[in-house]
Order: C-alpha cells, then sequence, then structure tokens
C-alpha cells in the first residue's frame, strides 16, 4: 500500500441494493442541485484500506494524514449522542457551537464523532462547523460541466450510494448513506480520528 492511499472497498452486501452508477445521468439532468452543489459526500470506514484491515493505531493515523493531505478530503464532525439521555439521535443537532467543541473523550463517547468526507470548495482539513449547509458547498471534486472526478468506484460509499432526482422527485436526490450512518461506523476508530485532528486542526491547510 502506497502512505496515504484511500482503498475504496465496496461492500456487496451494502451497496448493490442501492448503488446507482449513473455518472451521466448525474452530469446532464442532476447537475448536483440537492447534493454535490450543497456538500460533499461521506466516506465510510470501509473506503480507507488502513481502516478496513489490520494495522497498528500509528500506521492509520500516518495513513490518514498523508490521505488528508492530498487535498481532497475534510474532517467533519457529528454529534451522535446526547449527553444527558445518552440516546443516539437520528438526525442532525441544532447549530450550537457548544456541540462543536471537540475533545478525546466526547469522540469516544460518541458525543461529537469525528469522520471523512469529500472536501468542499474553499474550506480547509478541518470543516467541522456548518450554520448553512447549502453554503458549504460545492464540493471540490464536482464540476458543473464534467460532474465528479471520481470514477464511480472510487467515489465515497456516501456518492455511491446516492439516488439522484430524476426530475419527478420533490425533494430532490435520495441518500441511503447519511453523515449519521458514517458517524456511528466511525465510532470506534475515534481514537485514531482525534490524533488526526489534532495534527492539522491549527494548521492552515
Amino acid at each position: 500500500m502506497v502512505d496515504g492511499e484511500a482503498n475504496f472497498i465496496l461492500i456487496p452486501d451494502e451497496d448493490s441494493a442501492s448503488r446507482c452508477d449513473c455518472s451521466e445521468y448525474c452530469r446532464k439532468v442532476c447537475k448536483g442541485r440537492d447534493c454535490c452543489q450543497n456538500s460533499g459526500c461521506v466516506l465510510a470506514p470501509s473506503d480507507v484500506y488502513v481502516l478496513a484491515h489490520e494495522f497498528t493505531k500509528e500506521e492509520r493515523i500516518k495513513a490518514i494524514i498523508m490521505l488528508l493531505k492530498r487535498g481532497d478530503y475534510s474532517i467533519d464532525h457529528k454529534m451522535l449522542k446526547n449527553k444527558r439521555s445518552g440516546a443516539f439521535i437520528l438526525s442532525g443537532s441544532p447549530y450550537d457551537r457548544r456541540s462543536y467543541s471537540v475533545s478525546r473523550d466526547k469522540c469516544i463517547a460518541g458525543e461529537g464523532v469525528l469522520y471523512l468526507r469529500a472536501k468542499n470548495k474553499g474550506k480547509k482539513i478541518v470543516d467541522i462547523i456548518h450554520f448553512n449547509w447549502e453554503a458549504d458547498g460545492p464540493c471540490a471534486s464536482w464540476d458543473p460541466e464534467k460532474g465528479c472526478k471520481f470514477t464511480y468506484a472510487k467515489r465515497p460509499k456516501g456518492g455511491r450510494m446516492l439516488i439522484p432526482d430524476d426530475g419527478t422527485r420533490f425533494d430532490g436526490c435520495e441518500a441511503k448513506y447519511h453523515e449519521i450512518d458514517a458517524a456511528r461506523e466511525w465510532l470506534k476508530f475515534q481514537d485514531v480520528m482525534y490524533e488526526v485532528f489534532k495534527y492539522f486542526k491549527n494548521l492552515d491547510m
């Protein structure tokens, strides 16, 4: 494995029912109206070689840092558990800056989970505060004329499991893999992700 390489691993049992390789349709018809123009899609841990296979914590940290330095991805943050009740929440938390104070204990407890997604245009590697999702995009890997720069197989899971708007849906594209789904899967890797976050949080990248 090359340091920092992301090996995108399709998981047939999860992806086969939902995936839609509609690259031409996305580019010509959907045009990213309710997806790529708003924000980059989320990665699953299974998209990243060092997380999908047995590696040491140190090897995983080094590889993810190298991956992020390539410039295609950002670190994002999602509240997964409510501290008061301990319950998992099923939708996004209110836009409250207190929700975004990042600490190792909070990450491991699931109160604020760090995960990776495709980087948005003009944003930095650490991109965790969002007051208006529609103003966050577009995804830096998306072009209005050419569509996504990644081949279908190399898109993050959130992009592979996105059913594009065919012009008849009133609510736009249908996401089969959301940020909350990603956060649940990234929860067990928070000890690694917090070290990666610490590396980048004060860098102008």
